[in-house]
C-alpha cells in the first residue's frame, strides 16, 4: 500500500484487495465509515462495524432502539468463571431499523446490535456496553 501508511488510510483500500462475497468484515469504532461500508455492500459482503461518538447521532439512535424493552431482539448470554473472575456476556441483535436508517441512510444496514459485559472480580463489579450497526439480516430469528 506505500511507503507511508496507517490504519486509518490503509483499511479503506482493503475490500478492493479481496473478493467479500459471503464474508463478514468486522472492524472496531476508528473504521465504521460510509466509505467501508458501502465498499462491503457493493462486493456482496456483511459487516459488523463497531459504534461509539464518531457516528454520533447514529451511535445514539442504535442505543436508543437498542435499550428499549419494546423493540423485537433476539439474545444470547454466556458466563464464564476462572482466576477469581465471573463474566456474562449478553449480545442482543434487531433487525427493526427502519427508524434509524430512515435518518442515516446508513450502506446495507440491516440490523443493528448490542453485546453488554458484566464482570466481577477481586470484588468489584465493572459493565461495558458496545454497540454495532450490521449488514446481515437477521429477519428469519427475531420475532
Amino acid at each position: 500500500m506505500g511507503g507511508e501508511s496507517n490504519e486509518t488510510t490503509a483499511v479503506p483500500k482493503l475490500p478492493e484487495l479481496f473478493h467479500l462475497t459471503g464474508t463478514v468484515v468486522t472492524a472496531d469504532a476508528m473504521h465504521c465509515q460510509r466509505q467501508l461500508a458501502q465498499q462491503v455492500a457493493e462486493q456482496s459482503g456483511d459487516y459488523v462495524l463497531a459504534l461509539k461518538a464518531n457516528q454520533g447521532t447514529l451511535n445514539d439512535d442504535v442505543r436508543l432502539l437498542l435499550d428499549d424493552p419494546s423493540t423485537p431482539q433476539v439474545e444470547s448470554s454466556q458466563t464464564s468463571k476462572g482466576h477469581g473472575r465471573v463474566e456474562t456476556c449478553t449480545a442482543r441483535v434487531s433487525d427493526k431499523v427502519d427508524c434509524p436508517q430512515e435518518t442515516h441512510q446508513w450502506p446495507g444496514l440491516e440490523a443493528v446490535g448490542k453485546v453488554a459485559a458484566w464482570r466481577y472480580q477481586y470484588g468489584q463489579i465493572s459493565t461495558e456496553n458496545h454497540y454495532h450497526c450490521c449488514a446481515r439480516p437477521f429477519r428469519r430469528t427475531v420475532q
